[in-house]
């Protein structure tokens, strides 16, 4: 080991000066690239934490949402059964409706962001009224997620549009795919067709692939929406994609 060290030594000090400065300038390239890295990740954060400040306030402007007008009109905050809180957005066909779409949006993002659906539901023959369910905890609805919660906030707006006495379909993308399926095993009666948008299966298949070395029976929520489509005897439109972004 003394033998090691001093060839060690010995070496370190046969270095040309020109090869120790060119490694201290090396280690001070990268350090700065680091900084440089890590303050440039840091302004896409805040950036994109503004872009959410900026959402979530567009979002509790009621009646209207500003933001959201256009060719579509104002979204109307729609006002759940629990004190008041937001239910979700409203938007009504100009024609007067013949039915209505009930939107379950996926995991990422808040209902105020889905006026796209309004768009689409306008683009068809069948005139719609459109309602963009809001999940607990997400946009400018108050609470905590969960399964039960968020179909509970699905099978709300069902009840609600029900009272039209007009057919209701329902519309779900990714995790909202498994809501609306949950929501139509408890209205099988009140739904009149289904729409999945890139659907979830179940949590449990999701959470084997990304994660193999976790058991699912850990599994909180398990959103086994495949049980609940077998069960139910009406049209199942499926929309599929290579890739769920």
């Amino acid at each position: 080991t003394t033998i090691s060290r001093r060839k060690a030594l010995y070496f370190c000090t046969l270095m040309p000066p020109i090869a120790i400065s060119g490694l201290r300038r090396t280690f001070e390239l990268l350090y700065f690239t680091h900084w440089c890295a890590c303050i440039a990740g840091s302004l896409l954060y805040l950036a994109s934490f503004a872009g959410l400040l900026a959402g979530a306030a567009g979002a509790l402007l009621a009646p209207g949402v500003p933001h959201a007008a256009g060719r579509l009109g104002a979204l109307v905050v729609v006002r759940g059964a629990r004190h008041g809180d937001v239910l979700g957005y409203r938007a009504d066909h100009p024609g007067g409706g013949e039915a209505t779409l009930i939107v379950a949006h996926g995991n990422a993002g808040a209902a105020i962001d889905r006026g796209y659906f309004v768009e689409l539901a306008r683009a068809r023959s069948t005139r719609f009224d459109v309602i963009l369910v809001e999940y607990p905890g997400y946009g400018a609805r108050t609470g905590s997620p969960s399964e039960s919660a968020n179909v509970d906030a699905v099978v709300e707006a069902i009840d609600l549009a029900k009272r039209s006495g007009r057919p209701i379909v329902l519309l779900g993308e990714s995790l909202g795919s498994a809501v609306v399926s949950l929501a139509a095993d408890r209205r099988r009666h009140d739904v009149s067709a289904l729409v999945l948008v890139t659907p979830l299966p179940r949590l449990a298949f999701v959470a084997a692939h990304h994660y193999p070395f976790i058991p699912s029976v850990l599994l909180a929520d398990r959103y086994e929406a495949d049980a609940a489509i077998a069960k139910f005897a009406k049209p199942v439109a499926f929309v599929v994609a290579r890739h769920n972004e």
